[in-house]
C-alpha cells in the first residue's frame, strides 16, 4: 500500500502563478487510479498492533492508497470534498500558527514571493533587501559559496531555488518572518490569511466528512534546526490546540519539509511523549517499506501535473 502526499490541489494558482501544484482534473484521475482508502479501511489501518501485522494489512490492500494532506490550506477542503464523494478518506495534517498567532507561515511566504511570474524582479528585491542584514546577507553569501543544490527538489530556476532553499534552511530564524513580510510588502502583494488556510469551522466540516485531522507542528519550521526545547515548544502548541479544538486527541504527526533530514531522534521521542502512534515523512517507498511507525514513507504528488504513475521519481519540498 502507498501513501501520497500534497499540498496544493486547484485549478489555477493566480496568487503564485509559478508555483508547483496539481489540477483538480488530475487530482479526480488520482482518486480512480489510486483508491484511497476509506474510513473504516483506516480506521482498521490504526488498529493494527505490531510491526508483522501492519505490514499483512498493508499488503492486502496493495491496490489501496492513503492520501495525506499538509499545511492546511483552502484546497484542502475542496480535495476532501472529492474524496468524499467516492467515499474515501484522508489525512489532513494542520499548522497552528494561523489560528494561534494570527500569521502566515514562513513556508508560504515564501512561495508567495518566489513563484510570481517576473523571477527577475522578485529576485533583485531580494537581493536588495538582503543587503540591508549583515549577518544575512554573511550567511547568503556562504550559502551560494556552498552551491549546495540538495534541497532543490521541484528543479526550480536557479534565482527561485536560491531564495527558497536559503529561506527554508539557512536563513537565521530570528529574521526571517519580518523579512518575509517586507518582502512581500515591496512585491506590492496583499495575501489574505482567511482566504489561504482552513479556518475553524472547515475543521469541523472535514471531521463531518470522515476526514482524520493530524498534526504538523506549529510554525512548520525544520524540526532538524531547533533546540530540544523549541522542538517541543512546537509540538507541545500545536497538539493542545488540535486536541481541544477537535476534542479528541490527536494521534498522527507529519514533520513540515518531510525527509529523514527534518527531524531527529529527539523529535520522535517527543511525539511518543505526547501522545503520537504515527508519524510521516517522505521516503518514496511503499508503506511497508518504512523504517518505523514514525517515519512511516510516502510519495510526494506536489509537482504531479501530467501523470500519476510518475510517484517513484519525486522528491519533497
Amino acid at each position: 500500500m502507498k501513501a501520497y502526499m500534497y499540498h496544493y490541489t486547484r485549478e489555477d494558482s493566480k496568487d503564485m502563478p509559478g508555483a508547483h501544484y496539481v489540477n483538480l482534473s488530475n487530482f479526480k484521475n488520482h482518486i480512480l487510479e489510486a483508491s484511497p482508502i476509506s474510513k473504516q479501511e483506516f480506521d482498521s489501518f490504526l488498529a493494527k498492533k505490531g510491526t508483522d501485522s501492519i505490514i499483512n494489512y498493508c499488503k492486502s490492500l496493495r491496490h489501496k492508497s492513503i492520501f495525506t494532506f499538509d499545511d492546511g490550506i483552502r484546497d484542502n477542503l475542496t480535495a476532501a470534498s472529492l474524496l468524499n464523494e467516492h467515499g474515501c478518506t484522508g489525512i489532513f495534517f494542520l499548522c497552528t500558527r494561523p489560528y494561534l498567532d494570527g500569521k502566515f507561515l514562513d513556508v508560504h511566504l515564501i512561495h508567495l514571493a518566489v513563484y510570481q511570474r517576473n523571477v527577475q524582479k522578485v529576485y533583485q528585491v531580494f537581493e536588495r533587501l538582503i543587503d540591508g542584514n549583515g549577518e544575512m546577507r554573511r550567511q547568503y553569501t556562504l550559502f551560494k559559496e556552498s552551491r549546495d543544490n540538495t534541497f532543490n527538489f521541484y528543479r526550480d530556476d536557479e534565482k527561485r531555488s536560491s531564495i527558497k532553499v536559503f529561506m527554508n534552511r539557512y536563513c537565521p530564524l530570528k529574521y526571517r518572518y519580518y523579512f518575509m513580510i517586507e518582502f512581500i510588502n515591496e512585491l506590492g502583494l496583499n495575501p489574505s490569511l482567511d482566504k489561504f488556510y482552513l479556518n475553524v469551522e472547515d475543521m469541523y466540516k472535514l471531521k463531518e466528512m470522515g476526514m482524520v485531522i493530524g498534526c504538523h507542528g506549529h510554525t512548520h519550521n525544520l524540526l532538524s534546526r531547533l533546540s530540544p526545547r523549541s522542538q517541543e515548544d512546537e509540538i507541545s502548541k500545536s497538539t493542545l490546540f488540535l486536541n481541544k479544538r477537535l476534542n479528541q486527541r490527536t494521534h498522527l504527526f507529519s514533520y513540515p519539509y518531510g525527509r529523514r533530514q527534518s527531524y531527529t531522534y529527539h523529535t520522535i521521542k517527543l511525539l511518543k511523549k505526547f501522545g503520537y502512534n504515527y508519524a510521516f515523512s517522505v521516503n518514496d517507498s511503499d508503506l511497508e517499506q518504512s523504517r518505523s511507525f514514525f517515519e512511516l514513507s510516502r510519495y510526494n504528488c506536489n509537482r504531479l501535473n501530467n501523470s500519476f504513475d510518475n510517484t517513484k521519481s519525486n522528491k519533497s519540498t
